[in-house]
């Protein structure tokens, strides 16, 4: 198992760094509602940055189970194969019943996945 300090270090970076970026952009929309580019790329640079932070615990070991190599694996891939399938079918539902207009919602969708959470497609 690797260090976590570096790890509890880069996380508390992005934790910071991601505030300061929403706060930047909050109230950065066009009046149509829709993000402005400055907002969609703040946003995309955060995901850039969370999947760093991910990499880099993944490369340290941080918090790892000592499981074999192969049913690890089998899992990790099992997992992978759930939660891109529980997104496309909230993807899925959304598009058939959200009124949509620019990237907004409109409508409160209480079908399918949205039956348990309000985010399905990030937890997928």
């Amino acid at each position: 198992m690797g260090d976590i300090g570096p790890f509890a270090i880069a996380l508390v970076v992005f934790g910071v760094v991601a505030a300061l970026v929403l706060r930047w952009t909050h109230c950065d929309l066009h009046d149509s509602g829709a993000p402005t580019a400055r907002a969609a790329a703040a946003t995309w640079v955060l995901y850039v940055l969370h999947a760093d932070t991910v990499a880099a615990a993944a490369w340290a070991q941080v918090l790892t189970l000592p499981l074999p190599a192969g049913p690890a694996l089998a899992d990790g891939v099992l997992l992978a194969v759930l939660g891109f399938g529980g997104f496309l079918a909230a993807t899925a539902t959304l598009a058939a019943h959200a009124e949509q207009h620019e990237l907004r919602s409109h409508a409160l969708v209480w079908v399918g996945p949205y039956r348990f959470s309000r985010h399905p497609q990030t937890v997928g």
